[in-house]
């Protein structure tokens, strides 16, 4: 489910960080790498909002994979597959054998990604031990879904064993301007009128009531 859940900003009219995907039921899992037979993993998701790519966080642990990176690729899609490489990131020191959450920054790539279309995170551990990445057995994504490539079996399947992964996407948008603010209040007052709008009510009340004196 896309979630909204607040916001950061630097200053008015600058960059909100916002969490825009989220799939945290964590229930099952996929490993990857280290003799598992499991050569990438894909997890393909939709973003609701356009803006650019912030940040991953996934739900990982490490299995003696020592510190050999978790290498994470964004691609756009076709037929719901991964198609065109956007740009890669690399994930270090993986610790310990439990469950823990991960962030992977991808500001500096300056990956702009636009609202309800597909796209997919690729995965890739060459070397040392497996990675264990947390899911799902539910189908509980239902704005995309995992899938797997096997040493068997090069061509995308899904993922029947976990069929969503925990992962969350954080998205950078532009702060609405002052303009953007007043024309919103205007158009909320010409269709409302002052009595049924609340912002342009309390804007109208601070607007009149300056200069009065008592």
């Amino acid at each position: 489910m896309a979630l909204l859940l607040g916001w950061s900003r630097t200053s008015l009219g600058g960059p909100i960080l916002v969490l825009d995907q989220s799939d945290t039921v964590n229930s099952s899992g996929e490993y990857l790498g280290g003799g598992t037979g499991i050569k990438a993993i894909a997890q393909t998701f939709t973003p609701a909002i356009s803006g650019q790519l912030a940040v991953l966080n996934l739900l990982l642990n490490n299995n003696g994979s020592g510190n050999d990176p978790l290498v994470a690729s964004i691609y756009d899609t076709q037929n719901g597959l991964p198609n065109n490489l956007l740009g890669t990131e690399d994930l270090y020191n993986i610790s310990g054998q439990y469950f823990a959450w991960y962030s992977m920054d991808f500001t500096n790539l300056a990956i702009n990604l636009n609202a309800n279309t597909l796209y997919a995170f690729v995965f890739t551990h060459l070397t040392g031990g497996y990675i264990y990445m947390r899911g799902t057995v539910l189908d509980s994504y239902p704005r995309g879904m995992e899938l797997v490539q096997t040493s068997s079996n090069p061509s995308w399947q899904p993922d029947t064993r976990s069929p969503d992964m925990c992962f969350e996407t954080y998205m950078i948008v532009p702060e609405p301007t002052v303009v953007t603010l007043i024309v919103s209040g205007l158009s909320c007052f010409v269709l409302l009128g002052v009595s049924r709008c609340p912002s342009a009510r309390a804007s109208y009340g601070r607007w009149a009531g300056r200069g009065r004196t008592r």
